[in-house]
């Protein structure tokens, strides 16, 4: 299992053996770094290395919910295109302590991601993660989701699930298919859509609607 921890210096990973009184081995990233979602973590057999996938954003979110000045330092910070959230990997030599390689995999602006709870903590291929809506967050503070997009991280290709116009996600859930087999691209993800416009409460008809066409096409 790997996990993360902000430290004095940013952000560290931690190693520990899944069976074991080992202490944690910690790996500092070198540079002042924030994740709130990991996507996955597995070994790398053959180079020795610890793979990690997460939601880089480097207080993105600290920012955007300050009590002042938040939507011009949202518009300023996405126009820079710096410290926004997007996938991102790192891999960590647990021996060294150090981390051996990071980059981005992928520029869109997104948050929690999802996968198949079964291949946790071990590498999968895919991963889910709610598109931002950067509009809603840059005049009205808010967070929303415009689609869902379905990652290949072996590949860098990417499906994208719109929500429709004046239509938002929240966060998306994995829901495998019935006897589906190992491989994690038979599955379908649904997520809560909040009505048009103001939009007050929820839409069970679009909500239902959605399941059943993210079921169908999976």
């Amino acid at each position: 299992p790997v996990g993360g921890a902000e430290g004095a210096g940013g952000l560290g990973a931690g190693a520990v053996e899944a069976e074991g009184d080992e202490e944690i081995v910690w790996c500092d990233c070198g540079a002042a770094e924030m994740v709130y979602h990991f996507v996955n973590a597995w070994e790398d057999t053959a180079a020795g290395d610890i793979v990690i996938v997460g939601v880089r954003e480097d207080g993105f979110f600290h920012g955007a919910l300050a009590a002042t000045g938040t939507r011009e330092w949202i518009t300023n910070t996405l126009q820079e295109g710096k410290a926004v959230p997007r996938m991102h990997e790192w891999r960590i030599d647990p021996v060294r302590g150090v981390v051996t390689s990071e980059r981005w995999l992928f520029d869109d602006l997104v948050e929690v991601p999802r996968i198949n709870d079964a291949w946790t903590g071990v590498r999968n291929r895919y991963a889910y993660a709610g598109r931002i809506h950067t509009d809603s967050l840059a005049t009205d503070a808010q967070l929303k989701f415009d689609a869902v997009i379905k990652y290949d991280i072996q590949t860098g290709a990417k499906q994208v699930y719109e929500h429709g116009e004046g239509r938002y996600g929240m966060e998306a859930q994995f829901v495998p298919r019935h006897r589906s087999s190992a491989s994690i691209s038979a599955a379908a993800v649904a997520g809560m859509m909040a009505g048009a416009g103001a939009g007050t409460g929820f839409e069970a008809e679009a909500v239902a609607e959605a399941v059943a066409a993210a079921v169908a096409a999976a």
